[in-house]
């Protein structure tokens, strides 16, 4: 069944200005399908697809320590693959904390929780249908939290943790965005972490002023180009100003500056056929009310503009690329994951 999720017409201007580099999009916006793909989710938030077209899937949960690990049949069946994981609900928070983003390689799952530990998963001999899932418990961990907190950031230490998503760089090594620390951490092959970036808090525009004199930029999403560059997103903190919300762009010495400014709340990145950050805009946000249902979209950045791919998304928080042209979207409150293709 065809999804009520809109394409934007800004997507046709957006095709003459980028001079139709991505030859994988289509010349008309309606030839973009968004389809039903999977339901009844338990708060997903981050996924991965495989060599055979299977969505690795990191589900928050309920708050109830039920967040899990699936994995979704190309057919779009589901089935459980690690259980048990801590899932709860702060005063802070409107969504349940617990799992947040994971990476598949050649087998491995690395799975970042909200609690500050990445966890590690063979699942290279996981049989849908076949195997019983395992209990968190029976996992590898390292203490990613523990070393931020550690860390001294100078002036910019919050004193936080919060590891939120994560890319394969150069040589095996893992980079993580951890959104509370403002930071990209680097994971060497051999575990030793090490601090890549920290990206400086900014000053509160607002007038007269509404939440605190300096904003966390809150680094959200990160991904590789394989080319020499992270493309890092940012969220921002309170209050989730329109227009504040940026795409970094990182060298591999980690020095950092600003590909794309004037977006909001963003909250992952992929890149498109042509090596072009897709952005995701989780929500708009307003007081009293908070993030707007059916308010985010996917917004396509060539570092000096930017436009709406599609528009009407349900508080997403992830965009994973399957093929040339397929990709995966999901709705953190919806409990589901949509299909796009061109």
């Amino acid at each position: 069944m065809k999804s009520k999720i809109t394409v934007s017409l800004a997507f046709f201007v957006c095709l003459l200005t980028f001079s139709c580099r991505d030859h994988s999009l289509p010349v008309n916006p309606a030839q973009i399908q968004v389809f039903d793909f999977a339901a009844n989710l338990l708060s997903p938030m981050g996924m991965d697809t495989d060599p055979q077209g299977r969505v690795w899937l990191a589900e928050a949960g309920t708050g109830k320590d039920d967040g899990r690990i699936s994995v979704i049949l190309p057919n779009g069946s589901r089935f459980s693959v690690i259980t048990g994981f801590p899932s709860f609900f702060v005063p802070t928070e409107p969504f349940p904390v617990g799992l947040n983003h994971l990476l598949y390689i050649n087998g491995t799952l690395y799975i970042l929780h909200a609690n500050g530990l990445l966890y590690k998963a063979d699942v290279s001999q996981f049989v849908p249908g076949t195997s019983a899932p395992v209990p968190a418990s029976n996992l590898q961990t390292e203490n990613i939290g523990q070393f931020v907190v550690n860390y001294d950031f100078g002036a910019e230490d919050t004193g936080e943790s919060n590891p939120f998503n994560l890319t394969m760089g150069p040589n095996g090594e893992l980079y993580i965005a951890d959104a509370a620390a403002n930071s990209i951490i680097r994971r060497a092959t051999n575990g030793t972490l090490s601090v890549f970036a920290t990206l400086p808090r900014f000053t509160n525009p607002t007038n007269p002023m509404i939440g605190p004199p300096k904003i966390d930029p809150v680094p959200t999403g990160i991904v590789y180009d394989g080319n020499g560059w992270f493309y890092v997103t940012t969220l921002t903190g309170f209050p989730f100003i329109p227009g504040q919300a940026a795409i970094y762009r990182l060298g591999l010495n980690g020095v950092f500056s600003v590909y794309q400014s004037g977006l909001t709340t963003l909250v992952d990145v992929e890149l498109g056929s042509d090596n072009q950050p897709l952005a995701v805009h989780f929500a708009d946000f307003a007081l009293p009310a908070g993030f707007a249902p059916n308010t985010g979209s996917v917004v396509r950045s060539n570092g000096s503009s930017s436009a709406n791919l599609l528009t009407g998304l349900n508080l997403p928080t992830d965009l994973e690329k399957a093929g040339p042209n397929t990709y995966y979207i999901n709705s953190l409150v919806g409990g589901t994951i949509k299909k796009v293709t061109y």
